[in-house]
């Protein structure tokens, strides 16, 4: 055993993320639309995700207490309906949460739970009674996490979602004090040890201030607690047992503090690189699997922003810290409704980059998580302002370099559904202006020019699309009065290096695109937008090969309905969609 936990040790580096586990390349790089429904095991597929038609369900299914602990648990619809559909439908597994009835015996299942700083267990009755959190330092628990995973492939889930995978170190009351248990105080020693070769076991004393009596000595079993260094004795030596990560603790520098659902490569601490070490550890074991049995790929995520995904699917829930180490409202509210007058741009660039320099360039993907008061808020909406919602907010992060997963149902019972809330048909038909327009949205590169607009409640970003030579200017309305205000005769300036060969208008609020006019003047071109309903993206070519010719309008003041909604054309202006109790200012 002491010498298996050395070899294991001495991958606890920074470097590690070097060796990636061969994610499924270029399979994501088609997939710009994405929904979140998720049904019991063992129930009916949800017929919500067929109807709005997203290209990948992110999690239709998820393990809970011991559901799902066979693959004849699962009703395998689930996947098969919408893959029929050209829908990737993907499983779950919750990978921090676990009871006692899923372990086979009581002692297997204290060797899996984690441990604070006084050597005790960490009940989790606030979220259920009974639920405790897994230490993915056992090998047991990650044993155990790994046969979810086959049992799901096995039932024949093409995606899994491995929720929460870095959770077990916040405490019941989030204060930090979980995952002291022997498994990582032994890890502690090795590590330790590796990243001060030439220290005695004098040098660790004097370094940080331990006794004679439990000091670390490097010539001596690093896996014995007793004769060797423990680390929950030095804190409880210090006073610092129910204040583990206490500054004035020496060690908690080395320890490391995670944030909850991301994992940083570059970070050097001991819970951060052993954590993503066998995280990594379960996503090549799950690859090994489906490839070695099934000759076929699975595509991983996990809750936040973690290395080694195919995609990244990111939990918008409360007490994150997310703006700048504050909590972003990912659900802004004025009072209880929808405030579309607050941009999440600069927080939605943020994890863009967070994303790219953890994971590299996957997807990464916002869902409303649950049970949270985000969530709350947005079942308090109305059904005009829960789309003026994905209009805005969705819209934001797919000009941010982001993807929104629309929201259809929970497994919660009692939650309402996109059917209960009146908006099935409005999500289907943004979905499928998305869907349809999934080019606009990939294969860009970010921040590469600095465009501008002449509103200050629109927010602007741009990016170029090396495959066509085109650059994209997204424009997101955020005059808002308890309803979208429509913006008028809006000019967007940015440098360019030559005259475009033309410009294009794409719009989710508009039936067609359509050419918009320019100047070109000192390096500088000017595009005119007569109006902005929700949002935009701007086409701007250089090759005139590619520049989309549009038939002259000649609709006059004509208006008609179309699923429920109502389309408005007024002259030779742009057509837009919205309902007409939503629209203010319109003509």
């Amino acid at each position: 055993m002491k010498a298996q936990i050395r070899l294991s040790a001495t991958l606890f580096s920074a470097t590690l993320a070097l060796a990636s586990p061969n994610p499924v390349a270029g399979l994501m790089d088609t997939i710009s639309v994405f929904s979140f429904s998720q049904t019991g095991v063992g129930e009916a597929p949800d017929t919500q995700i067929v109807h709005v038609g997203a290209q990948m369900n992110i999690r239709t299914v998820s393990t809970w207490d011991n559901g799902g602990a066979k693959a004849s648990d699962f009703n395998t619809d689930a996947f098969t309906i919408p893959a029929a559909h050209n829908i990737i439908a993907g499983g779950g597994i919750t990978a921090s949460i676990v009871f006692r009835n899923e372990a086979l015996s009581d002692s297997a299942f204290m060797d899996w739970i984690t441990r604070n700083a006084s050597g005790d267990t960490v009940p989790y009755n606030s979220i259920t009674v009974g639920a405790r959190r897994g230490n993915i330092a056992s090998p047991g628990f990650r044993a155990h996490i790994l046969e979810h995973a086959k049992v799901q492939i096995d039932a024949g889930a093409p995606a899994i979602f491995f929720d929460e995978i870095n959770a077990g170190f916040s405490g019941n009351t989030y204060n930090g004090n979980e995952g002291f248990d022997d498994y990582h105080l032994r890890a502690f020693n090795h590590w330790l040890v590796q990243k001060y070769p030439s220290y005695t076991k004098a040098d660790f004393i004097s370094h940080y201030s331990m006794s004679a009596s439990n000091a670390l000595d490097p010539s001596g079993d690093l896996d014995n607690l007793t004769t060797n260094f423990n680390y929950r004795t030095y804190l409880s030596s210090h006073g610092w047992a129910s204040t583990p990560r206490s500054t004035s603790n020496p060690l908690q520098v080395e320890w490391g503090k995670p944030a909850d659902n991301r994992m940083k490569l570059t970070s050097t601490d001991f819970i951060e690189t052993s954590t993503t070490n066998w995280w990594k550890e379960i996503v090549d074991s799950t690859r090994s699997y489906s490839r070695t049995k099934y000759n076929r790929e699975i595509l991983i995520t996990s809750n936040g922003i973690e290395p080694f995904v195919d995609f990244n699917t990111i939990g918008m829930y409360e007490y994150n810290t997310d703006n700048n180490g504050s909590e972003a409202a990912y659900v802004p509210v004025n009072g209880t409704d929808f405030d579309g007058t607050r941009s999440l741009q600069t927080i939605f660039r943020n994890l863009r980059k967070e994303n790219v320099s953890v994971a590299g360039n996957v997807p990464a993907v916002l869902f409303i998580d649950w049970p949270t008061t985000f969530m709350n808020r947005y079942y308090a909406f109305t059904p005009t302002r829960k789309m003026d919602y994905w209009r805005v907010v969705g819209a934001e992060a797919y000009s941010n370099g982001l993807f929104p997963a629309f929201h259809l149902r929970t497994s919660m019972p009692g939650d309402p559904t996109a059917v209960d809330m009146g908006i099935i048909d409005s999500l289907k038909n943004l979905a499928a202006y998305y869907r349809s327009h999934q080019t606009l949205y990939q294969g860009l590169v970010w921040d590469s020019l600095t465009a501008q607009v002449s509103a200050t409640t629109v927010a602007v970003s741009s990016a170029g699309q090396p495959s066509t030579s085109r650059t994209h200017v997204f424009l997101v309305n955020h005059n808002d009065n308890h309803g979208i205000v429509i913006q008028k005769n809006l000019t967007v300036t940015l440098p360019f290096s030559k005259s475009p060969a033309g410009v294009t208008l794409y719009s989710p609020d508009e039936a067609n695109a359509r050419n918009l006019p320019f100047t070109y003047a000192n390096g500088t071109l000017s595009i005119s937008l007569d109006q902005l309903l929700y949002s935009a993206v701007i086409v701007i070519d250089t090759d005139p090969a590619l520049v989309r010719t549009l038939e002259a309008r000649t609709e006059q003041n004509t208006s008609f309905a179309v699923h429920g909604e109502i389309l408005f054309r007024a002259g030779n202006a742009p057509l837009w969609i919205a309902r007409d109790r939503d629209v203010k200012g319109r003509r």
